[in-house]
């Protein structure tokens, strides 16, 4: 029996198979290892080129593969304390404002970049408020942010109202705290800057700053504005909203109103009506009540009695002729008695009901002009019962005189001016003097509407009488954003003048 053993060609393949696997891969090794020697040298040193740039934030693990902490390369950048201003999540890109120079700065950043809040967690760019304070490390070179922390040197109070800024002081008061304020303090309302005066009291604001110093104010409640059209009937009437602010209604008015929903009612005489409107931060909202008519005014007839005879009657300085009876609206009326022998006579007339008689006898209410005197008696009437008359007489008992109506001053005729500037005509006003007013003028921004406390006074520039205190004033023009700031009168310091920055078109 031959003892050679015969070898199939399948076993000679599974012998060298792996020999030959083997050496392939020596000659992939020893092949990268020449590539690698052929990377460019330039004296002996790697190019910049050759270099691996090192990562802006490089990251730490536990042995669970959890992120521990990560280390941010503070080489070559600058770190500041800013205002954040804006924040474009689609072009990754923010805009700062140093809280010290009042530079402002765009940086672009990255998934890369680290941003964290207060606690340390990891939050997006847009997590952040506008007007949030932050430490912000760049790269001055490129713009680029490699870190922006939510300042943990900073106190934040939110839901604050009346917050009051003070510009000649620079302070800013709310509660029972007064803090101080510089030029480069950041006022946000959404994304809007605004200046410290537009801040209103009902506004609700989140404050920060550090130590006594504001840095910046967030508006997240902010305010809306209301006009009344079609209340030609409700001029000297109340305006209610929300039960929570009353105003008497003036012509053109607008009002200043928190943002919210809100019952608005209007009342006149016995004329009353209600609507529901919504105010939005910075939007005027018209409500018409031209539908609702006033009700008929309650008028009475009186019949005057006066003696001596060719005595001249006047009501309310106008002339009347009493010869046969006189209608009136029911109210009260100052009424003059006016002959050439006796002392005027000054006194009220009470109209109550749908006809009364009215007595006068000037020999027994005032002195004549020669000196002598009559026996003074009072005036007497009489209200008929179903439309009859029965006059009375003078009941004989001596009376003191009446209190004479103040002196009444001439009144001045003025343009009457729409806020749209168109002349409508005259009007009659009696002027008014108020002691220790002062001429305020509001220069800028030239052709806006303006009102004061709501009531519309003109077209700026536009000079009014106020007294010292507090003021709000609003512009309004069409294609602009409406504004409205707060300022303080002061009547120790003569007439003054305000400007305020142009308006912004919508």
């Amino acid at each position: 029996m031959n003892n050679k053993q015969t070898c199939s060609k399948k076993d000679v393949i599974m012998t060298l198979g792996p020999i030959l696997g083997m050496w392939l891969t020596i000659l992939v090794v020893i092949g990268f290892l020449a590539g690698c020697g052929e990377q460019s040298v330039t004296n002996g040193l790697h190019t910049r080129d050759d270099i691996t740039p090192m990562p802006s934030t490089q990251s730490f693990v536990d042995e669970q593969g959890y992120p521990t902490e990560v280390v941010v390369n503070m080489e070559g950048t600058n770190t500041i304390m800013a205002a954040l201003i804006a924040v474009d999540a689609e072009k990754k890109s923010i805009v700062v404002k140093d809280v010290n120079s009042g530079e402002r700065l765009t940086l672009s950043y990255t998934g890369g970049t680290d941003v964290k809040n207060v606690f340390d967690e990891t939050i997006t760019m847009e997590h952040f408020d506008l007007g949030e304070i932050v430490d912000v490390i760049y790269v001055p070179e490129t713009n680029k942010a490699r870190a922006v922390y939510q300042s943990k040197d900073v106190w934040r109070t939110t839901k604050v109202t009346n917050c009051r800024a003070t510009e000649s002081s620079h302070s800013i008061t709310y509660g029972n705290g007064i803090y101080m304020y510089t030029e480069n303090i950041t006022v946000m309302s959404g994304d809007m800057e605004l200046l410290p005066s537009e801040i209103m009291n009902r506004d609700q604001v989140t404050v920060r700053g550090i130590d006594q110093t504001v840095y910046s104010i967030t508006v997240d409640v902010g305010h809306g504005y209301l006009t009344l059209t079609g209340v030609d009937n409700f001029v000297d009437g109340m305006v209610e909203i929300g039960n929570l602010y009353l105003y008497t209604i003036t012509e053109d008015m607008m009002i200043v109103v928190p943002e919210g929903r809100y019952d608005v009612t209007v009342s006149n005489e016995g004329a009353e009506d209600t609507k529901s409107v919504y105010i939005s931060k910075g939007m005027t909202v018209a409500l018409d009540f031209s539908y609702v008519h006033a009700p008929a005014a309650k008028t009475g007839t009186v019949e005057f009695h006066i003696s001596p005879a060719n005595t001249s009657l006047y009501v309310e300085g106008e002339k009347v002729d009493y010869k046969n009876p006189v209608s009136l609206e029911q109210g009260v009326y100052y009424i003059n008695l006016v002959h050439d022998d006796y002392e005027t006579y000054t006194g009220k007339l009470t109209v109550d009901s749908t006809y009364q008689i009215e007595n006068y006898n000037l020999a027994q209410l005032v002195a004549r002009i020669d000196g002598t005197t009559g026996t003074s008696t009072n005036a007497s009437s009489t209200t008929a019962a179903n439309g009859g008359t029965q006059p009375t007489t003078a009941s004989g008992n001596n009376l003191t005189m009446p209190t004479l109506a103040p002196p009444v001053t001439p009144p001045t005729t003025t343009t009457a001016t729409t806020p749209t500037g168109t002349t409508t005509g005259t009007t009659t006003k009696t002027p008014v003097t108020t002691s220790g007013a002062v001429d305020v003028t509001i220069q800028t921004p030239v052709g806006a509407e303006v009102y004061v406390n709501n009531d519309y006074v003109g077209i700026a520039p536009v000079t009014v009488h106020k007294d010292q205190g507090e003021y709000v004033i609003t512009f309004r023009r069409t294609g602009y954003v409406t504004k409205s700031y707060i300022v303080d009168v002061d009547s120790t310091t003569g007439s003054q003048n305000f400007n305020f920055p142009d308006m912004a078109a919508e």
